[in-house]
């Protein structure tokens, strides 16, 4: 069976427990949560990505979690949260953003905006104009 690890934390009066999506190897993880664990004592989260479950089910998810998982990471309350990365000061998110970008991944990206400033969509002409400026400069000093 695989193996990967599982995170586990208490939020909001619910166990909240999250692993790595792959679709076959996590089916196995996820099938035993449902066939063990009743429905109206869980829930898929999507906004946060995890299921949630009911407190009075904790231990048998930790057993569950212990035969499918190399490792299961509890976070307790007293463990402070992970501290929100933090830009330089006068960095410029976009243009950080768009310098993390791979070039494969660039014409998408302007088609994207493109689409949601051009003129007959909407958009505002000027808007366009500058974006459709800035596209050919990144895209010539990128070579794309």
């Amino acid at each position: 069976m695989a193996k990967f690890n599982a995170t586990v934390w208490v939020e909001g009066g619910w166990v909240k427990v999250r692993w790595p999506w792959h679709k076959t190897r996590m089916n196995p993880l996820k099938d035993e949560i449902k066939d063990s664990i009743p429905y109206s004592s869980r829930k898929w989260n999507p906004d946060e990505k995890c299921w949630d479950i009911e407190p009075s089910y904790d231990e048998l998810l930790l057993d569950i979690l212990e035969r499918h998982c190399d490792n299961v990471i509890v976070l307790s309350d007293d463990e402070p949260a992970a501290a929100p990365a933090q830009l330089p000061a006068g960095t410029d998110p976009g243009a950080l953003l768009m310098s993390l970008c791979p070039d494969t991944a660039l014409p998408k990206v302007w088609r994207a905006i493109a689409g949601a400033l051009h003129p007959d969509s909407g958009g505002d002409e000027e808007a366009f104009k500058q974006a459709n400026a800035a596209w050919e400069a990144l895209r010539t000093a990128r070579g794309v």
